[in-house]
Protein backbone atom coordinates (compact mmCIF):
# COMPACT_ATOMS: atom_id res chain seq x y z
CA UNK A 1 0.00 0.00 0.00
CA UNK A 2 2.92 2.47 0.15
CA UNK A 3 3.73 3.85 -2.71
CA UNK A 4 6.66 6.16 -3.82
CA UNK A 5 5.91 10.24 -3.53
CA UNK A 6 7.59 12.35 -6.55
CA UNK A 7 7.59 15.94 -6.39
CA UNK A 8 6.21 17.19 -10.00
CA UNK A 9 9.02 19.72 -11.35
CA UNK A 10 7.32 22.78 -12.96
CA UNK A 11 7.38 22.12 -16.73
CA UNK A 12 9.59 24.71 -19.17
CA UNK A 13 8.03 27.55 -20.27
CA UNK A 14 7.70 27.95 -24.23
CA UNK A 15 8.79 31.12 -25.63
CA UNK A 16 5.08 31.42 -27.53
CA UNK A 17 3.71 31.39 -24.21
CA UNK A 18 5.90 34.71 -23.35
CA UNK A 19 3.14 37.09 -25.28
CA UNK A 20 0.23 35.35 -24.18
CA UNK A 21 0.71 35.61 -20.43
CA UNK A 22 1.51 39.19 -20.68
CA UNK A 23 -2.06 40.01 -21.43
CA UNK A 24 -3.90 37.47 -18.59
CA UNK A 25 -4.35 38.87 -15.11
CA UNK A 26 -2.35 37.65 -12.72
CA UNK A 27 -2.58 34.08 -11.10
CA UNK A 28 -3.51 34.60 -7.62
CA UNK A 29 -1.68 31.66 -5.46
CA UNK A 30 -4.01 29.95 -2.38
CA UNK A 31 -2.39 29.26 0.93
CA UNK A 32 0.57 27.15 0.71
CA UNK A 33 -0.83 22.87 1.13
CA UNK A 34 1.22 20.37 1.85
CA UNK A 35 0.89 17.12 0.44
CA UNK A 36 -0.49 14.46 2.33
CA UNK A 37 1.96 11.34 3.68
CA UNK A 38 0.87 8.34 2.16
CA UNK A 39 2.84 6.14 4.52
CA UNK A 40 0.60 7.83 7.39
CA UNK A 41 -2.09 6.83 5.72
CA UNK A 42 -0.63 3.09 4.86
CA UNK A 43 -0.19 3.02 9.04
CA UNK A 44 -3.57 4.08 9.87
CA UNK A 45 -5.09 1.31 6.60
CA UNK A 46 -2.98 -0.97 8.18
CA UNK A 47 -4.35 -0.88 12.09
CA UNK A 48 -8.05 -0.94 10.67
CA UNK A 49 -7.18 -4.59 8.16
CA UNK A 50 -5.96 -5.77 11.36
CA UNK A 51 -9.21 -4.78 13.31
CA UNK A 52 -11.23 -6.17 10.02
CA UNK A 53 -9.10 -9.82 10.31
CA UNK A 54 -9.88 -10.16 14.19
CA UNK A 55 -14.05 -9.30 13.06
CA UNK A 56 -13.43 -12.11 9.96
CA UNK A 57 -11.55 -14.59 12.51
CA UNK A 58 -14.95 -14.33 14.99
CA UNK A 59 -17.46 -14.82 11.81
CA UNK A 60 -15.28 -17.85 10.99
CA UNK A 61 -16.22 -19.32 14.58
CA UNK A 62 -19.33 -18.40 14.42
CA UNK A 63 -20.06 -20.37 11.36
CA UNK A 64 -18.10 -23.51 12.40
CA UNK A 65 -20.36 -23.68 15.62
CA UNK A 66 -23.01 -22.74 13.57
CA UNK A 67 -22.64 -25.85 11.62
CA UNK A 68 -21.79 -27.82 15.10
CA UNK A 69 -25.30 -26.84 16.34
CA UNK A 70 -27.07 -28.01 13.09
CA UNK A 71 -25.57 -31.28 12.73
CA UNK A 72 -26.47 -31.41 16.33
CA UNK A 73 -30.10 -30.73 15.67
CA UNK A 74 -30.43 -33.24 12.85
CA UNK A 75 -31.15 -35.87 15.03
CA UNK A 76 -29.68 -39.40 15.32
CA UNK A 77 -26.88 -38.19 13.24
CA UNK A 78 -26.61 -41.16 10.86
CA UNK A 79 -25.10 -38.19 7.87
CA UNK A 80 -27.38 -38.17 4.97
CA UNK A 81 -30.03 -39.55 6.66
CA UNK A 82 -30.41 -37.21 9.08
CA UNK A 83 -33.23 -34.32 7.73
CA UNK A 84 -30.89 -31.92 7.52
CA UNK A 85 -28.37 -33.41 5.43
CA UNK A 86 -31.48 -34.42 3.59
CA UNK A 87 -32.32 -30.35 3.06
CA UNK A 88 -28.72 -29.43 2.01
CA UNK A 89 -29.06 -31.95 -0.66
CA UNK A 90 -32.42 -30.58 -1.78
CA UNK A 91 -30.78 -27.30 -1.38
CA UNK A 92 -27.96 -28.00 -3.86
CA UNK A 93 -30.32 -29.74 -6.40
CA UNK A 94 -32.17 -27.01 -6.21
CA UNK A 95 -29.08 -24.78 -6.45
CA UNK A 96 -28.11 -26.34 -9.95
CA UNK A 97 -31.96 -25.84 -11.68
CA UNK A 98 -31.14 -22.36 -10.66
CA UNK A 99 -27.66 -22.01 -11.77
CA UNK A 100 -29.04 -23.70 -15.25
CA UNK A 101 -32.07 -21.53 -15.66
CA UNK A 102 -29.54 -18.25 -14.82
CA UNK A 103 -27.07 -19.47 -17.84
CA UNK A 104 -30.22 -20.41 -20.01
CA UNK A 105 -31.59 -16.70 -19.59
CA UNK A 106 -28.45 -15.13 -20.26
CA UNK A 107 -28.11 -17.24 -23.58
CA UNK A 108 -31.30 -16.16 -24.37
CA UNK A 109 -30.52 -12.65 -23.42
CA UNK A 110 -27.61 -13.04 -25.56
CA UNK A 111 -29.64 -14.09 -28.72
CA UNK A 112 -32.07 -11.43 -28.49
CA UNK A 113 -29.21 -9.24 -29.23
CA UNK A 114 -28.03 -11.12 -31.43
CA UNK A 115 -31.61 -11.48 -33.24
CA UNK A 116 -32.37 -7.31 -32.98
CA UNK A 117 -28.80 -6.95 -34.59
CA UNK A 118 -29.64 -9.04 -37.35
CA UNK A 119 -32.62 -7.43 -38.21
CA UNK A 120 -31.59 -4.01 -38.30
CA UNK A 121 -28.53 -4.80 -40.97
CA UNK A 122 -31.46 -6.31 -42.32
CA UNK A 123 -33.74 -3.84 -42.58
CA UNK A 124 -30.42 -1.72 -43.51
CA UNK A 125 -30.13 -3.82 -46.50
CA UNK A 126 -34.07 -4.25 -47.75
CA UNK A 127 -33.64 -0.23 -47.24
CA UNK A 128 -30.68 0.29 -49.92
CA UNK A 129 -31.86 -2.49 -52.02
CA UNK A 130 -34.83 -0.44 -52.72
CA UNK A 131 -33.60 2.98 -52.94
CA UNK A 132 -30.87 1.93 -55.53
CA UNK A 133 -32.35 -0.51 -57.53
CA UNK A 134 -36.07 -0.49 -56.75
CA UNK A 135 -36.20 -4.17 -55.61
CA UNK A 136 -38.90 -5.64 -53.66
CA UNK A 137 -38.24 -9.10 -54.21
CA UNK A 138 -35.39 -9.99 -52.53
CA UNK A 139 -33.69 -13.32 -54.19
CA UNK A 140 -31.42 -13.82 -57.02
CA UNK A 141 -33.29 -15.36 -59.19
CA UNK A 142 -35.96 -12.47 -58.86
CA UNK A 143 -33.30 -10.22 -60.17
CA UNK A 144 -32.08 -12.10 -62.21
CA UNK A 145 -35.40 -12.46 -63.70
CA UNK A 146 -36.03 -8.75 -64.05
CA UNK A 147 -32.80 -8.13 -65.62
CA UNK A 148 -34.25 -10.56 -68.17
CA UNK A 149 -37.25 -8.57 -68.28
CA UNK A 150 -35.56 -5.14 -68.73
CA UNK A 151 -33.52 -6.74 -71.37
CA UNK A 152 -36.50 -8.46 -73.45
CA UNK A 153 -38.49 -4.91 -72.94
CA UNK A 154 -35.46 -2.93 -74.55
CA UNK A 155 -34.93 -5.10 -77.44
CA UNK A 156 -38.61 -5.21 -78.48
CA UNK A 157 -40.12 -1.91 -77.64
CA UNK A 158 -38.45 1.10 -79.48
CA UNK A 159 -37.50 3.69 -76.90
CA UNK A 160 -35.90 7.01 -76.76
CA UNK A 161 -32.49 8.02 -76.04
CA UNK A 162 -33.77 8.94 -72.73
CA UNK A 163 -36.09 6.03 -72.00
CA UNK A 164 -33.10 3.81 -73.01
CA UNK A 165 -30.59 5.10 -70.97
CA UNK A 166 -33.33 4.79 -67.94
CA UNK A 167 -33.33 1.26 -68.61
CA UNK A 168 -29.79 0.54 -68.81
CA UNK A 169 -29.17 2.14 -65.93
CA UNK A 170 -32.09 0.05 -63.83
CA UNK A 171 -30.38 -2.89 -65.69
CA UNK A 172 -26.61 -2.11 -64.18
CA UNK A 173 -28.12 -1.15 -60.52
CA UNK A 174 -29.85 -4.48 -60.72
CA UNK A 175 -26.12 -6.28 -61.60
CA UNK A 176 -24.63 -3.83 -58.94
CA UNK A 177 -26.97 -5.30 -56.07
CA UNK A 178 -26.46 -9.10 -56.79
CA UNK A 179 -23.41 -9.16 -54.49
CA UNK A 180 -25.98 -7.58 -51.97
CA UNK A 181 -28.49 -9.76 -52.38
CA UNK A 182 -26.29 -12.51 -51.59
CA UNK A 183 -25.49 -10.78 -48.42
CA UNK A 184 -28.79 -10.50 -47.55
CA UNK A 185 -29.60 -14.52 -48.48
CA UNK A 186 -26.72 -15.51 -45.55
CA UNK A 187 -28.15 -12.73 -43.23
CA UNK A 188 -31.51 -14.61 -43.74
CA UNK A 189 -29.78 -17.77 -43.05
CA UNK A 190 -28.47 -16.37 -40.67
CA UNK A 191 -31.70 -14.85 -38.85
CA UNK A 192 -33.24 -18.57 -39.15
CA UNK A 193 -30.60 -20.32 -37.16
CA UNK A 194 -30.76 -17.65 -34.55
CA UNK A 195 -34.82 -18.43 -34.49
CA UNK A 196 -34.12 -21.85 -34.28
CA UNK A 197 -31.93 -21.44 -31.28
CA UNK A 198 -34.24 -19.32 -29.47
CA UNK A 199 -36.90 -21.63 -29.78
CA UNK A 200 -34.73 -24.21 -28.69
CA UNK A 201 -33.83 -22.44 -25.68
CA UNK A 202 -37.24 -21.61 -24.59
CA UNK A 203 -38.21 -25.46 -24.59
CA UNK A 204 -34.96 -25.68 -22.48
CA UNK A 205 -36.37 -22.85 -19.97
CA UNK A 206 -40.13 -25.02 -20.00
CA UNK A 207 -37.98 -28.03 -18.72
CA UNK A 208 -36.29 -26.35 -16.06
CA UNK A 209 -38.69 -24.31 -14.88
CA UNK A 210 -40.83 -27.76 -14.35
CA UNK A 211 -37.66 -29.52 -12.76
CA UNK A 212 -36.59 -26.39 -10.57
CA UNK A 213 -40.33 -25.84 -9.04
CA UNK A 214 -40.51 -29.66 -8.33
CA UNK A 215 -37.17 -29.48 -6.46
CA UNK A 216 -38.27 -26.36 -4.83
CA UNK A 217 -41.49 -28.31 -3.76
CA UNK A 218 -39.23 -31.23 -2.32
CA UNK A 219 -36.83 -28.43 -0.80
CA UNK A 220 -39.96 -26.17 1.25
CA UNK A 221 -41.55 -29.30 2.48
CA UNK A 222 -37.73 -30.89 3.94
CA UNK A 223 -37.89 -27.41 5.41
CA UNK A 224 -40.74 -27.68 7.16
CA UNK A 225 -39.30 -30.93 8.55
CA UNK A 226 -36.22 -29.14 9.97
CA UNK A 227 -38.04 -26.37 11.64
CA UNK A 228 -39.94 -28.40 13.59
CA UNK A 229 -37.55 -30.56 14.58
CA UNK A 230 -35.29 -27.68 15.74
CA UNK A 231 -38.28 -26.40 17.67
CA UNK A 232 -38.03 -28.79 20.25
CA UNK A 233 -34.92 -28.17 22.18
CA UNK A 234 -35.24 -24.39 22.94
CA UNK A 235 -31.49 -24.72 24.51
CA UNK A 236 -29.83 -24.93 21.31
CA UNK A 237 -32.61 -22.37 19.74
CA UNK A 238 -31.14 -20.11 22.48
CA UNK A 239 -27.29 -20.65 21.43
CA UNK A 240 -27.95 -20.15 17.71
CA UNK A 241 -29.55 -16.92 18.87
CA UNK A 242 -26.38 -15.79 20.64
CA UNK A 243 -24.32 -16.95 17.88
CA UNK A 244 -26.22 -14.68 15.45
CA UNK A 245 -26.26 -12.00 17.67
CA UNK A 246 -22.74 -12.32 17.85
CA UNK A 247 -22.21 -12.68 13.83
CA UNK A 248 -23.90 -9.55 13.60
CA UNK A 249 -22.13 -7.81 15.81
CA UNK A 250 -19.07 -8.63 14.18
CA UNK A 251 -20.80 -8.05 10.54
CA UNK A 252 -21.55 -4.34 11.63
CA UNK A 253 -18.04 -3.50 13.12
CA UNK A 254 -16.31 -4.95 9.67
CA UNK A 255 -18.46 -2.79 7.86
CA UNK A 256 -17.65 0.64 10.18
CA UNK A 257 -14.11 -0.24 9.51
CA UNK A 258 -14.72 -0.52 5.80
CA UNK A 259 -16.34 2.74 6.25
CA UNK A 260 -13.81 4.03 7.54
CA UNK A 261 -10.80 2.92 5.22
CA UNK A 262 -13.48 4.94 2.65
CA UNK A 263 -13.59 7.74 4.81
CA UNK A 264 -9.64 8.10 4.89
CA UNK A 265 -9.32 7.57 1.19
CA UNK A 266 -11.50 10.20 0.43
CA UNK A 267 -10.02 12.76 2.49
CA UNK A 268 -6.30 11.83 1.73
CA UNK A 269 -7.64 12.37 -2.14
CA UNK A 270 -9.39 15.13 -1.03
CA UNK A 271 -5.56 16.54 0.20
CA UNK A 272 -4.09 15.36 -2.47
CA UNK A 273 -6.37 17.31 -5.06
CA UNK A 274 -6.04 20.35 -3.09
CA UNK A 275 -2.17 20.11 -2.61
CA UNK A 276 -2.43 19.59 -6.84
CA UNK A 277 -4.12 22.93 -6.92
CA UNK A 278 -2.39 24.92 -5.46
CA UNK A 279 0.90 23.39 -6.83
CA UNK A 280 -0.85 23.95 -10.41
CA UNK A 281 -1.46 27.77 -9.44
CA UNK A 282 2.11 28.14 -8.30
CA UNK A 283 3.72 26.57 -11.48
CA UNK A 284 1.39 29.04 -13.13
CA UNK A 285 2.06 32.00 -10.98
CA UNK A 286 5.74 31.37 -11.73
CA UNK A 287 5.83 31.06 -15.09
CA UNK A 288 4.12 34.44 -15.41
CA UNK A 289 6.37 35.74 -13.50
CA UNK A 290 9.28 34.26 -15.83
CA UNK A 291 7.26 36.01 -18.50
CA UNK A 292 7.08 39.26 -16.66
CA UNK A 293 10.92 39.21 -16.00
CA UNK A 294 11.66 38.50 -19.44
CA UNK A 295 9.38 41.19 -20.80
CA UNK A 296 11.29 43.76 -18.02
CA UNK A 297 14.49 42.73 -19.65
CA UNK A 298 14.25 42.92 -23.21
CA UNK A 299 15.70 46.31 -23.37
CA UNK A 300 18.52 45.06 -21.51
CA UNK A 301 18.80 42.30 -23.61
CA UNK A 302 19.02 44.20 -26.75
CA UNK A 303 21.36 46.46 -25.23
CA UNK A 304 23.71 43.79 -24.45
CA UNK A 305 23.25 42.29 -27.92
CA UNK A 306 23.87 45.78 -29.79
CA UNK A 307 26.82 46.60 -27.27
CA UNK A 308 28.36 42.89 -27.99
CA UNK A 309 28.04 43.42 -31.91
CA UNK A 310 29.36 46.86 -31.85
CA UNK A 311 32.82 45.11 -29.87
CA UNK A 312 32.96 42.06 -32.81
CA UNK A 313 32.64 45.14 -35.90
CA UNK A 314 35.25 47.35 -33.79
CA UNK A 315 37.90 44.19 -33.65
CA UNK A 316 36.41 43.01 -37.32
CA UNK A 317 37.63 47.03 -38.47
CA UNK A 318 40.23 46.89 -35.89
CA UNK A 319 42.08 43.57 -37.66
CA UNK A 320 41.43 45.13 -41.16
CA UNK A 321 43.30 48.41 -40.47
CA UNK A 322 46.18 46.57 -39.10
CA UNK A 323 46.15 44.71 -42.12
CA UNK A 324 46.46 47.82 -44.16
CA UNK A 325 48.85 49.36 -41.91
CA UNK A 326 50.87 46.28 -42.40
CA UNK A 327 50.82 46.27 -46.25
CA UNK A 328 51.63 49.86 -46.54
CA UNK A 329 54.69 49.67 -43.87
CA UNK A 330 55.91 46.47 -46.30
CA UNK A 331 55.13 48.36 -49.59
CA UNK A 332 57.02 51.63 -48.09
CA UNK A 333 60.85 49.58 -48.50
CA UNK A 334 59.90 49.12 -52.15
CA UNK A 335 60.19 53.22 -52.30
CA UNK A 336 63.59 53.51 -52.75
CA UNK A 337 65.64 51.94 -55.99
CA UNK A 338 68.65 51.16 -54.35
CA UNK A 339 67.09 49.35 -51.29
CA UNK A 340 64.52 47.57 -53.39
CA UNK A 341 67.27 46.09 -55.76
CA UNK A 342 69.30 44.78 -52.23
CA UNK A 343 65.72 43.18 -51.30
CA UNK A 344 65.79 41.43 -55.02
CA UNK A 345 69.12 40.77 -54.41
CA UNK A 346 68.99 39.12 -50.77
CA UNK A 347 66.16 36.89 -51.85
CA UNK A 348 66.64 33.36 -51.21
CA UNK A 349 64.79 30.27 -52.41
CA UNK A 350 64.65 27.23 -50.67
CA UNK A 351 63.78 23.93 -53.28
CA UNK A 352 63.67 20.08 -51.80
CA UNK A 353 66.58 21.19 -49.48
CA UNK A 354 68.09 23.33 -52.12
CA UNK A 355 69.11 27.17 -51.89
CA UNK A 356 69.28 29.50 -54.95
CA UNK A 357 70.77 32.75 -54.11
CA UNK A 358 71.47 35.71 -55.56
CA UNK A 359 69.75 36.70 -59.55
CA UNK A 360 69.37 32.87 -59.99
CA UNK A 361 67.28 32.44 -56.94
CA UNK A 362 64.98 35.99 -57.54
CA UNK A 363 64.63 34.84 -61.23
CA UNK A 364 63.28 31.25 -59.26
CA UNK A 365 60.58 33.21 -57.80
CA UNK A 366 59.03 35.40 -60.44
CA UNK A 367 59.06 32.30 -62.02
CA UNK A 368 57.06 30.07 -58.73
CA UNK A 369 54.53 33.49 -58.56
CA UNK A 370 53.95 33.47 -62.33
CA UNK A 371 55.79 36.71 -62.45
CA UNK A 372 58.74 35.93 -64.89
CA UNK A 373 58.13 37.08 -68.84
CA UNK A 374 58.84 33.87 -70.54
CA UNK A 375 60.71 35.92 -73.00
CA UNK A 376 64.51 36.86 -73.55
CA UNK A 377 65.22 40.50 -72.54
CA UNK A 378 66.22 42.57 -75.42
CA UNK A 379 68.19 45.54 -74.73
CA UNK A 380 68.18 48.31 -76.91
CA UNK A 381 71.75 49.39 -78.94
CA UNK A 382 72.86 52.17 -77.37
CA UNK A 383 72.33 49.79 -74.24
CA UNK A 384 69.30 51.11 -72.81
CA UNK A 385 67.47 50.79 -69.67
CA UNK A 386 65.70 47.17 -68.87
CA UNK A 387 62.09 46.94 -67.99
CA UNK A 388 61.14 47.35 -64.47
CA UNK A 389 61.98 44.12 -62.28
CA UNK A 390 59.06 42.25 -61.14
CA UNK A 391 57.93 41.70 -57.43
CA UNK A 392 57.32 38.89 -55.87
CA UNK A 393 55.64 38.10 -52.28
CA UNK A 394 54.96 35.70 -50.13
CA UNK A 395 51.95 33.60 -49.74
CA UNK A 396 50.52 35.74 -46.78
CA UNK A 397 50.95 38.39 -48.20
CA UNK A 398 49.34 37.89 -51.35
CA UNK A 399 46.41 36.35 -49.14
CA UNK A 400 45.76 39.88 -47.07
CA UNK A 401 45.83 41.89 -50.60
CA UNK A 402 43.21 39.34 -51.70
CA UNK A 403 41.03 39.48 -48.23
CA UNK A 404 41.40 43.19 -48.86
CA UNK A 405 40.12 43.44 -52.46
CA UNK A 406 43.32 45.16 -53.65
CA UNK A 407 45.55 43.63 -56.70
CA UNK A 408 48.78 43.04 -55.47
CA UNK A 409 52.13 44.90 -56.71
CA UNK A 410 53.89 43.13 -59.40
CA UNK A 411 56.40 45.56 -60.22
CA UNK A 412 57.92 48.90 -58.41
CA UNK A 413 56.00 50.60 -60.88
CA UNK A 414 52.22 49.10 -59.63
CA UNK A 415 53.61 50.36 -55.76
CA UNK A 416 52.05 53.59 -56.06
CA UNK A 417 48.44 52.62 -57.26
CA UNK A 418 48.61 49.78 -54.80
CA UNK A 419 49.68 52.13 -52.18
CA UNK A 420 46.67 54.72 -53.12
CA UNK A 421 44.04 51.60 -53.15
CA UNK A 422 45.14 50.46 -49.67
CA UNK A 423 45.08 54.43 -48.39
CA UNK A 424 41.38 54.90 -50.19
CA UNK A 425 40.19 51.40 -48.67
CA UNK A 426 41.31 52.59 -45.30
CA UNK A 427 39.40 56.26 -45.75
CA UNK A 428 36.35 54.01 -46.87
CA UNK A 429 36.30 51.55 -43.80
CA UNK A 430 37.03 54.32 -41.19
CA UNK A 431 34.23 56.46 -42.33
CA UNK A 432 31.54 53.53 -42.49
CA UNK A 433 32.65 52.68 -39.31
CA UNK A 434 31.94 55.94 -38.15
CA UNK A 435 28.46 55.64 -40.00
CA UNK A 436 27.84 52.51 -37.78
CA UNK A 437 28.96 53.59 -34.44
CA UNK A 438 26.80 56.84 -35.15
CA UNK A 439 23.49 54.95 -35.88
CA UNK A 440 24.47 52.36 -33.39
CA UNK A 441 24.96 55.01 -30.33
CA UNK A 442 21.08 56.39 -31.04
CA UNK A 443 19.72 52.84 -30.66
CA UNK A 444 22.03 51.96 -27.44
CA UNK A 445 21.31 55.85 -26.26
CA UNK A 446 17.46 55.31 -26.38
CA UNK A 447 17.94 51.70 -24.66
CA UNK A 448 19.58 52.82 -22.24
CA UNK A 449 17.38 55.40 -21.31
CA UNK A 450 14.23 53.04 -21.32
CA UNK A 451 16.04 49.99 -18.92
CA UNK A 452 16.88 53.61 -16.74
CA UNK A 453 13.58 54.65 -16.54
CA UNK A 454 12.39 51.31 -15.74
CA UNK A 455 14.59 50.64 -13.17
CA UNK A 456 13.79 54.06 -11.39
CA UNK A 457 9.97 52.90 -11.29
CA UNK A 458 11.56 49.77 -9.94
CA UNK A 459 12.73 51.56 -6.79
CA UNK A 460 9.58 53.81 -6.63
CA UNK A 461 7.64 50.83 -6.46
CA UNK A 462 9.94 48.64 -4.01
CA UNK A 463 9.94 52.11 -1.67
CA UNK A 464 6.50 52.78 -1.77
CA UNK A 465 5.86 48.56 -0.61
CA UNK A 466 8.13 49.84 1.94
CA UNK A 467 6.52 52.56 3.10
CA UNK A 468 3.23 50.72 3.21
CA UNK A 469 4.77 47.81 5.47
CA UNK A 470 6.64 50.21 7.56
CA UNK A 471 2.75 52.12 8.03
CA UNK A 472 0.86 49.03 8.77
CA UNK A 473 3.52 47.91 11.44
CA UNK A 474 3.69 51.38 13.24
CA UNK A 475 -0.32 51.22 13.33
CA UNK A 476 -0.36 47.78 14.91
CA UNK A 477 2.16 49.26 17.76
CA UNK A 478 0.48 52.42 17.89
CA UNK A 479 -2.22 50.75 20.25
CA UNK A 480 -0.02 48.94 22.46
CA UNK A 481 1.88 52.03 23.30
CA UNK A 482 -1.15 53.80 23.95
CA UNK A 483 -2.28 51.17 26.69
Amino acid sequence: MVEEQTEEMAPAIAPAEVEAASDKAPTKVPDRVDRPDRQVLDKKLGEIDLQIEKCKAVLDQVKAKMDKLHGDQSGDGKGKDTVRTKLNELRAATKVFSEQRKALFHDLDKNKALTQNLRDRSDAMQKSLKETANIKDFSTSAVEKKINDLDYYMSTTPLSLKEEKDVIAQIKALNNSKKMIAGFDDLQSKKDATAAERKALSAKLDENKKAFSAAKELEDAQWEIVKKASGKDDDKRSSRKALLEQREKARTEMNEYYATIRSLRDEHKKQENAWRKYMDAKRKADQEKWVKEQEERKEEMKLYKLEEEAEKEDSKDANKSASIDQLLNYLAKFDAPAEAAAVQEKTTVEMNGLQQMGKKANDFDLDVYGTKSTKKKKGNKKGGKNKAKGLCHDVKCLQEFESLKVEAPLSLADIPTAVAALQAKKAVMAKEKAERALKRDEKIDALKALVEAKEAKKQEEAAARRAAREAAAAADVAPAEDV
